[in-house]
Formats: structure tokens, sequence, C-alpha cells
């Protein structure tokens, strides 16, 4: 298992991973992608997060299977592949990290917490060997997905 720790310091209420290559790495949202907490295409997704702004401290995880952290309040699943070059950006609007992952066909998950008196932001992003249909497996009170969910996003 395979796992990267780092910090972001989030802007505009959003988390996004992609594939580096690509010239618009972010997405557009409607109000189906803010009702359903994501924001998808071939190559790129845009998680919303819970504050729009402050530092976001991220695992990144590679696994044969998902294991759901008891303290997330969010967690979402979604198709990802990771490109032939073995590498994902892991971003913000003002902050990004590259990755390296094995290339092939994943279910990524997002999973969302925010912990403690002064509110920090975690996240965990697991990327799963198993293909699964995307889900709002778990939804906050900020989130009211329609079914089926809006799979499909214009560059921002």
């Amino acid at each position: 298992m395979a796992m990267s720790k780092f910090e972001l310091d989030i802007s505009y209420g959003q988390i996004a991973v992609f594939d580096p290559s690509l010239e618009n790495p972010f997405n557009d949202w409607s109000e189906r992608h803010n009702q359903q907490g994501f924001s998808w295409r071939w190559g790129s997704v845009s998680f919303a997060t819970i504050e729009n702004a402050g530092v976001m401290k991220i695992s990144v995880v590679s696994s044969d299977k998902f294991c759901q952290d008891d303290q997330a309040v969010r967690v979402i699943r979604v198709p990802f592949s990771v490109p032939e070059a073995g590498q994902i950006e892991v971003a913000s609007i003002a902050d990004s990290v590259l990755v390296e992952l094995p290339c092939g066909e994943y279910s990524l998950y997002f999973e969302h917490m925010i912990l403690g008196v002064d509110r920090v932001m975690f996240s965990n992003l697991s990327f799963v060997r198993q293909s699964e249909e995307p889900g709002v497996l778990l939804a906050d009170d900020l989130l009211s997905p329609e079914l089926p969910l809006l799979m499909e996003a214009v560059p921002g």
C-alpha cells in the first residue's frame, strides 16, 4: 500500500485531482455539481470542501480495498485513470502536489472530515483497483445529490 501525506492551502472550496498533462485541469461547477459535491470529467475531478478556505491535511493511498474512516462526514467515489506517466496532481487553485501512483484504472474515494475545536480539514484520497460505480456514499448536510449523478463537466 503506497501512501503520501501533505498539506494544501484550500481556496474556493475545492480540491482537484487530475492528470498533470491536462491543459485546463480544473472543472466548472453547475448547480447539480454543487449538490453532489463533485465535478467530474475524464482525467479530472474536483471535490467540494466543507470549508471554503484553509489548510487541508491530505493522505493519498493506493490499495486493493477501501476501508472507510470512522471520522469521515463526506465520502464520494468516482472512476479515475492514472496516466502511463504514473503521476497525478492534487491541487487547490493556489497550491499543488505531484503524487506518483501505478498507472491504471481505479475507483477514487474522497473522504472528508473536519476535526478539533480549530476545525482542521482532512481528506483521504484512496485509489482502489476495483471498478465501482460512482456514488455519494456518505453525505453531510451541505450535499443533496440527485440521481443519476452528473458525470460530465467542462474545463474551468
